[in-house]
């Protein structure tokens, strides 16, 4: 990890510590089923988007490492960088935004975004399964969807989980 990863997991670890303690305090308080609920929620809210930061800086930090080598192209030749361009990666603790560069191969005309020698699908693979599972146990695309949302709590829309069902049916 580097010196910036470093400083963001420190900051994602004090305000999970400051949820911890906001939660406990709920949980003091408990009354009601309603109230274990809510609790229930709070955690699972939180809890998801503090990971999903840790995740998204884990795999900005695996960008950040990589970019450099993609400036030799597969035909040998020197790509050229073509600025850095922002990519949404689905994972399942939610999408997180990964920076990287646009590198064009100007011999052969090849391109590659950096986030691509990662993760080179709009979704992790983790989360392509479960878009799958969702998208084919149930009995349309739009309720796949509203599956995801519900026990997963990830927002997909029901036209990507169309449309990586049926690529992965393809294959």
């Amino acid at each position: 990890m580097n010196a910036r990863t470093d400083a963001g997991s420190d900051q994602i670890v004090a305000r999970f510590a400051d949820l911890v303690k906001t939660l406990a305090a709920q949980a003091d308080q408990i009354e009601s089923a309603q109230q274990v609920h809510d609790l229930e929620q709070a955690v699972r809210n939180g809890g998801m988007m503090l990971l999903g930061e840790l995740l998204g800086q884990l795999l900005q930090s695996a960008v950040d490492r990589r970019q450099q080598t993609l400036r030799i192209c597969v035909c040998g030749a020197r790509r050229r960088h073509q600025g850095v361009r922002s990519r949404k990666v689905g994972t399942s603790l939610g999408d997180v935004r990964l920076q990287g560069i646009y590198f064009k191969c100007m011999s052969c005309g090849d391109c590659q975004h950096s986030v691509d020698a990662i993760t080179p699908e709009a979704f992790t693979t983790i989360m392509r399964d479960m878009v799958l599972v969702a998208g084919v146990c149930s009995t349309s695309f739009d309720k796949g969807q509203v599956v995801l949302r519900q026990l997963a709590g990830v927002d997909v829309d029901d036209e990507a989980v169309r449309q990586t069902c049926l690529r992965e049916g393809h294959k």
